[in-house]
């Protein structure tokens, strides 16, 4: 395995490749978001000075509320966890019921979110989602000692610096970072701080190298311990550590079963490092809009201070420090024309305000600003009218929710898997290898997740189908239902809504109770059965009376 100075060199080559793209990650964010541009100053002093026109920066802010409201919904359940294995025949065949293992799964689903929900992660993805809307968002995920379990930070961009794994993927993180011997403390209590550090002064800020390299099996050292852990269904493939910049020295290091950091792109160009996000497409309109913004504050500044004309020989005056105020007076030679006047300036056109405002929709209209448009707005709108347009942003969007649901939604949430596993939360589940799952009769079953497009398409499967019953019930009416396989329907719809399948009879109860029913149907249709009558005797003597005489 590599040394400590090996992986400063590591470190070194990554941040040598992040600096070709730092000039123009810093030229976005000096016009999207210029109080996050850290590229430029230091200390961090945010500056917007430059920034003429504020409807990038409005539109960036509105595309990661959309972003976050449809796909991360803060305190809901955005996510569904399910088995791995898409075929009920192998299922069983593995010894598995079906409705028993996908019950599991919205068990630990529940379980997951109440982690989520309780930590600080709805504030820190919006941080993460802005930078995202650029090309590159960064998280850092670490275990806690409380109850929430997890701590969640986003990552600037310009403090991190990333490696590619063997599947495009962004697997190797460093962070850069300056901390007090006391935060070093703090964030690591079992750090091995160096003598110079306990020396210098106690507000004296150190270089740290915060990184995480995934090593695969044939990599570690220990063979033999290795090989002890898979067979405990163990895997610390993540080596996580903290560097002093100046000696080199890791004075913390730990084996982790996931990766701390978890870097996402809106997209990606074949061969590039970073992502490209929409204000990067966005970033010729935007520099355009502004320059014309700043030419419209110039020629307000000319037209409410102008600048004037004198005739020196008429007038004498100082340029330097004369002042037109309420109250002047001017010699004014009535034949000879005005001694100061105003200098003429060209008619005001409206060419700039209708390229202003084309540009500023373009804007908007790159960053989804208005897939909601507000003059479509209408008090009585609908659920089903506002569901229709959160479909249409996700469409717009299709290929980025795809990289976001691999690059983000399963690393984050296997990372939050492996915490409560280790947490004694969710002790049940098994590890191998990067997966995590459940062992059913001595068989892996793999955990996988529902990406929102999934939850898009099962919407319109559902559609399809009650659209398809509404047909049959208008073409045969009656006999609509006999082409249906009405026992299997209910718990087909629990699993496309997400509903809970514990409130769902299982398929064989509910064919059984339709056929209760149909047979009390169908004994009540039948009519009642004649009673007999008894039979009259013809020429029948009447009872005789028995008179007794006392």
């Amino acid at each position: 395995m590599e040394s400590a100075t090996d992986r400063y060199v590591r470190f070194n080559k990554a941040k040598e490749k992040a600096a070709v793209w730092r000039p123009q990650l810093a030229n976005i964010y000096k016009y999207v978001f210029p109080y996050k541009n850290y590229f430029n100053s230091k200390p961090h002093i945010p500056d917007s000075s430059q920034v003429f026109d504020m409807t990038a920066v409005v539109a960036a802010h509105d595309f990661a509320n959309n972003f976050q409201t449809i796909m991360l919904p803060p305190y809901r359940r955005w996510a569904n966890l399910t088995n791995g294995i898409a075929l009920t025949e192998e299922l069983e065949a593995r010894g598995a019921d079906e409705e028993e293992v996908k019950k599991k799964f919205q068990e630990i689903t529940e379980m997951v979110f109440q982690c989520i929900n309780s930590s600080n992660f709805n504030l820190a993805i919006h941080e993460a989602i802005l930078d995202f809307c650029v090309g590159t968002g960064v998280i850092l995920i670490n275990e806690t000692n409380d109850s929430s379990v997890i701590d969640i930070h986003s990552v600037p961009i310009s403090e991190v610096y990333f490696e590619e794994g063997k599947f495009d993927n962004l697997e190797n993180f460093w962070r850069e970072q300056k901390l007090t011997h006391k935060q070093i403390l703090r964030n690591w209590p079992n750090a091995s701080v160096t003598e110079q550090m306990k020396q210098d002064n106690k507000d004296k800020e150190f270089e740290l190298i915060e990184g995480v390299i995934y090593y695969p099996e044939k990599e570690r050292e220990n063979k033999e311990e290795e090989r002890e852990k898979r067979a405990n269904n163990e895997s610390d493939a993540y080596y996580y550590y903290i560097q002093d910049k100046e000696s080199q020295k890791e004075i913390f290091s730990e084996w982790r079963d996931y990766c701390p950091f978890i870097g996402f792109r809106y997209s990606r160009n074949s061969g590039d490092l970073v992502g490209h996000g929409l204000a990067e497409f966005a970033l010729s309109f935007i520099k355009v809009v502004n320059e014309i913004a700043k030419l419209d504050l110039q020629a307000l500044q000319f037209k409410t201070q102008p600048a004037y004309m004198y005739n020196p020989r008429k007038v004498s005056i100082n340029p330097s420090n004369f002042n037109i105020e309420p109250g002047t007076f001017f010699p004014v030679d009535l034949d000879g024309g005005m001694p100061i006047a105003p200098f003429p300036l060209p008619n005001e056109s409206r060419f700039s305000r209708l390229s202003i405002a084309e540009l500023q929709k373009t804007i908007k209209d790159i960053f989804l600003s208005n897939w909601l448009d507000n003059d479509l707005r209408t008090p009585n709108m609908t659920a089903t009218e506002i569901a229709i347009r959160q479909q249409e942003f996700i469409r717009r969007i299709g290929g980025a929710i795809g990289r976001f649901a691999q690059e983000f939604i399963k690393p984050f949430l296997t990372a939050c898997l492996k915490i409560l596993r280790r947490k004694g939360k969710l002790n049940y589940l098994s590890v191998i290898g990067q997966e995590i799952g459940l062992k059913i009769n001595d068989q892996f079953i793999n955990i996988e997740y529902d990406s929102p497009l999934i939850t898009l398409q099962n919407q319109q499967d559902v559609d399809s189908v009650l659209s398809f019953i509404a047909t049959n019930v208008q073409l045969f009416q009656g006999n609509a239902m006999l082409a249906l396989n009405l026992p299997e329907i209910p718990t087909w719809l629990a699993n496309k809504k997400g509903v809970d399948l514990t409130l769902v009879n299982k398929p064989a109860e509910i064919a059984k109770a339709f056929s209760d029913m149909r047979m009390q149907l169908e004994k009540q249709a039948q009519p009642p059965a004649p009673q007999a009558q008894p039979l009259e005797q013809p020429n029948a003597m009447p009872p005789q009376r028995r008179i007794e005489i006392g």
